[in-house]
């Protein structure tokens, strides 16, 4: 089986790059996820998450 991480690893890069490297790894995973469809809004105080177009966060 896949993990998940290196499913997503080009998603994740792209989302990393796109915003300059202000949303981390782990953030451009969620943003890679949520994207899919695998997970719906995330509730998070981080505005930089902000920088990934189209992220619904819940604050």
């Amino acid at each position: 089986m896949v993990k998940e991480t290196e499913r997503f690893l080009p998603d994740i890069l792209s989302v990393v790059e796109a915003t300059g490297g202000i949303v981390n790894f782990n953030d451009a995973f969620l943003v890679a996820l949520q994207r899919a469809g695998e997970i719906d809004d995330v509730v998070s105080f981080d505005q930089g998450l902000d920088a990934a177009a189209g992220f619904r966060r819940i604050s």
